[in-house]
């Protein structure tokens, strides 16, 4: 996945994700954290178009806990059939987030 800096302090930050590496991937999973060169980030928020061009994906996978954000057009490029699975503790939150998006297949 390809990440954006949207806060540093010290040896912890926040980021967002803004696209993938790779859009042959089967399956997305969004990590509880990245640690990149000695710092520890949590993921915020989801950049709009930021799977565009993933078609091939058949599982989306959110295991952050810190998500404050998904933008309107995050999903663009994946299915809507997908089968998406989301913390339990964040089951209404997050669900509420995505059935915005027209997603209604979500596991927890």
């Amino acid at each position: 996945m390809k990440y954006k800096i949207t806060k540093l302090n010290g040896k912890k930050g926040e980021v967002a994700i803004a696209g993938m590496k790779s859009k042959r991937s089967k399956s997305i999973v969004i990590p509880k954290k990245v640690k990149k060169e000695g710092f520890a980030f949590t993921i915020t928020s989801i950049q709009k178009n930021a799977f565009k061009g993933c078609s091939r994906v058949k599982v989306f996978t959110i295991k952050a806990t810190d998500i404050k954000r998904i933008d309107a057009k995050v999903m663009n490029g994946l299915k809507k059939r997908i089968q998406v699975k989301i913390p339990r503790t964040k089951a209404t939150k997050y669900g509420n987030m995505l059935r915005k998006l027209g997603y209604r297949k979500i596991k927890w």
